[in-house]
């Protein structure tokens, strides 16, 4: 018996030979099984991880396929693939816009702004291409977004390189309410530019995932991993379709996680950091350090 198996269990999913087949291109040697297989007979495979490979066939309806419950408690790491879409709920601009207003976040309002809110760093830039994403669509004077966003890139980016040996493409970052009014000319389901709920691309802390040149299994691991997020709040997200992307807002909060990418209910998967360097210190000056701007 190999020292490290994966199970994967099939509900009926299209997906499930191609799951495997990743899972062996990275290593990992993997048994696909039954839904239906029984806890006790998991045990004797005495495997490291589940992956729970969904079908069509709806939870409520009668005569499903069910996992034996037992699964759940076997102690070991669990991978439950999310295929529906992430449909925004009713009131989900009300939502995000109030907690931006919670984060205490304003709203771009032009050029200037923005690089003002860069020299104080409360926005950082983010580069136009790397190892593990780029930016298609957006202009260099808003490549920026809030430190907590770009590290939510980052670490979305790094898992996903790590698994599919591909990319992410972001088409939107920060926008000011001239670049939101101008999209609204095209697009009638984009958010108001002004008002009591406004886009929260206009703070700096939302971005776009495209998911034009994404497999259906791509797909699926990302609905999975930022509805997880979603459901510890740390994020808002929502499936688009009119210009397919995931619409993706970061709070302040991510933050204070070591690592908030976690695709596993009970273990946060933690990210290597580079060590911090030293920082000089330099004389104070005599003159006052003009003021930075609110958040």
């Amino acid at each position: 018996m190999p020292r490290s198996l994966v199970l994967i269990l099939d509900f009926g999913s299209q997906y499930t030979q191609l799951i495997a087949r990743r899972l062996r291109e990275l290593g990992v040697y993997c048994e696909i099984q039954p839904c239906t297989m029984t806890a006790q007979a998991m045990r004797a495979f005495a495997p490291r991880g589940v992956v729970l490979s969904g079908g069509p066939a709806s939870v409520l309806q009668e005569g499903s396929p069910r996992a034996d419950r037992a699964v759940f408690d076997l102690g070991v790491d669990r991978l439950e693939l999310v295929r529906r879409p992430l449909v925004a709920a009713p009131g989900r601009l009300r939502r995000e816009s109030d907690a931006a207003e919670r984060d205490r976040l304003s709203r771009m309002t032009d050029i200037p702004m923005v690089q003002r809110f860069r020299r104080a760093g409360l926005l950082v830039s983010v580069p136009a291409g790397t190892l593990t994403y780029y930016v298609a669509g957006v202009c260099a004077p808003l490549r920026a977004a809030r430190p907590w966003t770009k590290d939510f890139i980052e670490h979305m980016s790094r898992a996903f390189h790590r698994l599919f040996a591909d990319r992410l493409r972001i088409t939107s970052l920060t926008r000011t309410r001239v670049v939101q009014r101008m999209l609204l000319l095209t697009n009638s389901g984009a958010a108001p530019a002004a008002g009591p709920v406004q886009s929260t691309h206009l703070t700096g802390a939302s971005l776009d995932i495209s998911k034009r040149t994404l497999s259906p299994l791509q797909v699926a691991w990302l609905r999975t991993v930022l509805d997880h997020l979603n459901r510890q709040g740390l994020i808002h997200v929502v499936e688009e379709f009119q210009e397919p992307h995931f619409h993706v807002m970061v709070k302040k909060r991510y933050l204070q996680h070591e690592s908030a990418l976690d695709t596993k209910p009970r273990r946060r998967l933690r990210l290597s950091k580079k060590p911090k360097q030293a920082r000089s210190h330099p004389r104070k000056s005599a003159r006052k350090a003009p003021r930075a701007p609110s958040p």
